[in-house]
């Protein structure tokens, strides 16, 4: 039976239930099929703590690594699917994660001759099956052992300060970099729609207009 090391960065104190949930399904899909593995690390640090994951999951020599993040959920057959692009010969593919607080695709091309800059795209954003992509959100991103193994250098994830960018690059768009680099093409099945979970504090609304 194949095994999927699913990827787990964990810096908060508890798991939202949308994602336990969707765990649960994809686990129950799964039945039978092929195993998933729960791996995970507790860092405040972003990009430590993924490199962390990697290094924790060579020990259980899965076949597929499968990134997740808790504040998003996912259909119950997200490891099935990726895993088909990948035995044919994909070694990166994602679905797509909206961006929290707009819902628009997070699916974006790196500006030419610049280090991790990159455009959101705003066209051609209802196309359909597998299609070459710049990044994506790492929540949901299968990845090949390979690409850690073999083709990528250790600290795979970090987060350097762009000058000209004011601030730090985010440690998934340096990943995503690095594989360009390396002239591993990224992947996005626009058929496999994940939910990112948006949690807020609430206040006092006093300004609110009464009914009559």
């Amino acid at each position: 039976m194949k095994e999927v090391a699913c990827l787990v960065p964990m810096s908060w104190d508890f798991i939202p239930v949308c994602f336990m949930y969707s765990w649960i399904n994809m686990m129950e899909y799964a039945r039978d099929n092929y195993r998933l593995i729960f791996v995970s690390v507790r860092s405040p640090y972003m990009d430590s703590m993924r490199d962390l994951i990697v290094t924790e999951s060579r020990k259980y020599k899965p076949d597929y690594l499968l990134w997740l993040d808790v504040d998003q959920s996912y259909p119950p057959d997200t490891p099935e699917r990726l895993m088909k692009h990948v035995d044919e010969g994909r070694l990166v593919v994602g679905g797509v994660t909206p961006i929290r607080h707009t819902g628009q695709p997070m699916i974006y091309d790196f500006i030419p001759d610049e280090e991790h800059k990159f455009l959101y795209r705003t066209k051609n954003n209802h196309l359909h099956g597998i299609q070459k992509v710049g990044g994506m959100g790492m929540g949901g991103i299968m990845v090949h052992p390979r690409v850690y193994d073999e083709f990528l250098e250790y600290p795979f994830f970090q987060m350097p300060y762009e000058s000209g960018y004011g601030r730090r690059a985010g440690e998934d768009a340096v990943f995503f970099k690095s594989c360009q680099k390396a002239g591993i093409n990224v992947w996005c099945d626009y058929d496999l729609l994940y939910k990112h979970m948006a949690t807020i504090e609430t206040g006092i609304r006093w300004d609110k207009p009464e009914v009559h």
